[in-house]
């Protein structure tokens, strides 16, 4: 879609929700800020700042490739996956990148020449590992982390075999994924690696996962199709309960924007 975002209430009805349309074209990826302003990643580089119900405004602009997801650190900094500019359009381009982008304004690229699909990042709850999704290498992988200078290192499979999109990470250590295979499963697994637990969903593909609502402990899976006649329901947006609470996520400080 050209821009649009999705907002509703938890306990309102399923149909029960508002349309953005900002029309600055495709969004990767969102990062709230400690107001009522959030950042938006999208399309040829593009940063838009955006307090709902008010029109975008272009904030910073890196050229070229397209954001995906994004997670912020404790201490401020965004770490962004970006595609290939040509991915929608090269036989969904050739490579993909990770990026640091610190409160100081530097933007960094950690690694390069990556698999052409970055998707989910998320942080360990002892904030000693970073997990990153490659689509394409079928692997989440992750890395030391190292949370006073936001260095990444040693970069190792974590789980493999599981075409990943979203993850998400809950305060037990176990990370959940969002099989985007078509017609495949959500994925839960132990903080090792070990698969502990699959749930069917009855649409052609999971595309990411989060967790929140009222008690921290309700797990979102937002769901899409392959540009096939949609089923009846494709594109929506699925609810658990899970025993455990979903991991800390930060803000920006917008006294740095």
């Amino acid at each position: 879609m050209d821009g649009e975002i999705y907002r509703k209430p938890y306990n309102d009805d399923v149909k029960d929700f508002e349309v953005f349309e900002l029309g600055i074209g495709l969004i990767g990826s969102m990062a709230f800020t400690e107001g009522d302003e959030m950042l938006l990643f999208g399309e040829a580089g593009k940063v838009w700042r955006w307090i709902p119900g008010e029109k975008p405004r272009l904030y910073r602009d890196f050229g070229g490739n397209l954001f995906n997801d994004c997670i912020v650190d404790p201490k401020g900094r965004i770490y962004c996956g970006m595609l290939a500019k040509d991915y929608f359009t090269d036989h969904q381009g050739k490579y993909g990148s990770l990026w640091r982008w610190d409160p100081d304004g530097t933007f960094t690229c950690l690694f390069d020449d990556l698999s052409n699909t970055p998707n989910g990042i998320r942080f360990s709850p002892d904030f000693k590992k970073l997990y990153f999704a490659l689509t394409n290498d079928w692997t989440i992988y992750e890395f030391d982390y190292d949370i006073e200078s936001g260095d990444i290192s040693n970069k190792r499979p974590f789980a493999t075999n599981c075409l990943p999109d979203g993850i998400t990470v809950d305060k037990a250590g176990r990370v959940s994924n969002a099989f985007c295979l078509r017609g495949s499963p959500l994925q839960v697994y132990d903080p090792s690696g070990v698969l502990l637990e699959e749930y069917s969903l009855p649409v052609r593909r999971p595309i990411s996962v989060a967790i929140g609502g009222p008690n921290n402990k309700s797990l979102f899976v937002t769901t899409g199709h392959d540009n096939e006649p949609v089923g009846d329901q494709d594109g929506c947006v699925f609810v658990m309960e899970i025993d455990a609470e979903g991991c800390d996520e930060f803000c920006i400080d917008s006294t740095l924007l």
